[in-house]
């Protein structure tokens, strides 16, 4: 029997491909474009950098905004051996395409200047604050692209203000270092007594003004197969430190974002952390840090819903994408297309494809079932294939101070253990689904919360709710949450300028969980938290046991939407009905502001 031997890479030197650290030069993107075509080359690679510092700029051309720009790479490893490579201008650090067993390590990423000032809110108005900022972070008529408060004592992320530059009027400068930022408090009528709720607590606060948001990566992945990121350190990014988009497997082991060490950053990267969206395969997250992202820390996310606009035979079908976005990749033969009412999200169907293409020009996609829909699917419900919600991993990582959500799934089967959560102004873990305003996407199955610890989260640390109308019990499955350890801070709380907002569970439990059959939450334990500790509505067959509640509280469950409760000993708890009027509606985010 003959045996295959796996083929040894070719070790390249980064110094023998120009690629030199510690000159105090800028490194040519040429240089860089010459030592990445000789990588090509090879089937089988690892590159080698020494230790030290290396400096690079953003292409002239922004659409070509790439520095380490790798495509169709097989077998390719690269070892940084703890070099530092710092980027200027608004570029994309490391981007991989259709490529296979990648491997990238031991490398930090950062950029010269942050991308961002902060400052101290000093003043403020009717429509305005002033703004103080602090030393070393001069303003030079840049465009803020957002901003957003801060406790200046715990230096966490309050997130009362979350603006964006369509809400801002006007900066001006008046005092050598300070700025006043006059904004459009009535751009939506239905946040405007919100906005002035703000301006009225918001002084003394501190503040971040981000000069970019989206669209520029420490790691960009597309379409990629088998990719590792070990030992790999973010200090800062200006959009998001790696981004996935249909890739097959890949693992984050001791993967860390935050701050340069040495600052007094209140913010790493100006986006989200980690954004999965489209893979498949397993996502292994491991022994990671993830501290102080701009967006959220990690949202693993699947095709949006489509909606079904014409029937032929009840198997031809005519499926039409949210307007304005990707319309995601076409079903492939074999793929189950799952059928949900656009009213409530509940599944009516499952049928596979035989076929179907993409129609540009219609924007419609031409989808030939391998049988009839049955009667009570209707034009106009919701279609996705579930191919995109691929299983996860993630354990003994650490989230803190992320500036809204520190976990957002729409996904299956995923098992979330062993992590800390600390100082995020919204739910810790989302559970989202639907069509709604950032509630987009499949609705979750299988998930699993176990043996966390949650401080200082500003709303519940798991949220589950379905973005429709009228939503059902029997739209989210089997989830569990158990063994985990919930640490309130009501000061930290207090902050938060939700006073007017006290019947909306979404922001006043700790667990607010919605439109979900088949659920255990058991031997949880909470301190600090009072009134809501659980809440349930729209729920089936479920079991709540051996929790306890050092602080008291209640397990809310709306008798009018929930069945097959069933409701065991919980130290410290008190089960009550729905009296209070929380209701467990996901609002368009009050604090959002754009």
């Amino acid at each position: 029997m003959q045996t295959t031997l796996a083929q040894e890479p070719a070790v390249l030197k980064g110094t023998e491909l120009g690629l030199v650290p510690d000159t105090g030069e800028i490194i040519p993107l040429e240089t860089v474009r010459r030592a990445v075509a000789r990588v090509a080359e090879e089937s089988s690679a690892r590159l080698v950098l020494e230790p030290g510092r290396y400096d690079f700029a953003a292409p002239a051309d922004p659409s070509e905004a790439n520095v380490f720009d790798f495509s169709s790479a097989t077998n390719l490893e690269i070892d940084g051996q703890g070099a530092l490579l710092v980027f200027r201008g608004k570029a994309t650090a490391f981007r991989f395409t259709r490529s296979r067993d990648v491997r990238l390590s031991n490398v930090q990423v950062d950029w010269d200047v942050p991308p961002f000032a902060q400052g101290t809110i000093t003043a403020s108005g009717e429509d305005y604050i002033d703004v103080r900022l602090d030393p070393g972070y001069p303003y030079a008529g840049e465009r803020i692209e957002g901003l957003m408060d801060y406790d200046p004592e715990t230096r966490l992320p309050i997130g009362n203000f979350d603006m964006f530059r369509d809400y801002i009027l006007s900066v001006e400068r008046v005092e050598p270092e300070t700025l006043r930022l006059t904004f459009d408090i009535h751009k939506h009528a239905d946040k405007t007594e919100y906005v002035r709720q703000c301006l009225q607590h918001i002084v003394g606060n501190k503040v971040i003004l981000r000069y970019s948001v989206y669209g520029h990566y420490g790691v960009l992945l597309t379409r990629c197969e088998d990719v590792r990121l070990e030992g790999v350190r973010i200090y800062t990014v200006p959009g998001m430190a790696v981004q996935a988009n249909r890739c097959e497997g890949l693992t984050l082991d001791r993967v860390e974002v935050r701050p340069r060490p040495g600052t007094d950053w209140l913010m790493s990267t100006t986006a989200d952390c980690i954004f999965l969206t489209h893979c498949t395969g397993e996502i292994l997250i491991q022994d990671c840090h993830f501290e102080a992202t701009g967006d959220d820390g990690l949202n693993i996310t699947g095709a949006k819903y489509w909606h079904l606009s014409q029937m032929s035979e009840r198997k031809n079908l005519l499926v039409a994408p949210p307007p304005g976005v990707w319309e995601g990749p076409v079903p492939e033969p074999g793929d189950v297309l799952e059928f949900a009412g656009a009213r409530d999200l509940v599944v009516v169907a499952k049928v596979p494809v035989r076929q179907a293409v993409w129609n540009p020009k219609t924007r419609l996609f031409e989808i030939e079932l391998t049988e009839p829909l049955p009667d009570n699917v209707r034009l106009g419900d919701f279609v996705v294939s579930r191919r995109y919600c691929g299983q996860a991993k993630i354990v003994r990582s650490t989230y803190r101070g992320i500036r809204s959500r520190a976990i957002v799934l729409s996904a299956d089967d995923v098992v979330i253990e062993n992590c800390y959560f600390e100082g995020m102004p919204e739910p810790a873990i989302m559970l989202k689904g639907g069509d709604r305003h950032h509630q987009e996407g499949p609705v979750c199955n299988r998930i699993f919360v176990r043996n966390n610890v949650f401080e200082r989260v500003g709303g519940p640390v798991v949220q589950a709710s379905a973005g429709a109308t009228d939503p059902g019990a029997d739209v989210v499955h089997d989830v569990v949450i158990e063994g985990n350890v919930v640490l309130a801070d009501p000061a930290f709380r207090a902050k938060r300028v939700f006073h007017c907002y006290d019947r909306w569970a979404y922001l006043n439990s700790g667990l607010s969980l919605a439109s979900i059959t088949g659920m255990s939450i058991r031997n949880n334990v909470f301190d600090g938290l009072s009134g809501n500790v659980i809440f349930l509505d729209r729920v089936s067959d479920v079991d709540v046991e051996g929790n306890r509640s050092l602080s008291g509280g209640d397990i809310v469950v709306d008798e009018g939407t929930c069945s097959s409760v069933r409701v065991g000993a919980n130290p410290g708890l008190t089960l009550s009905p729905n009296e209070n009027g929380y209701y467990t509606s996901h609002p368009r985010r009050i604090s959002d502001l754009r």
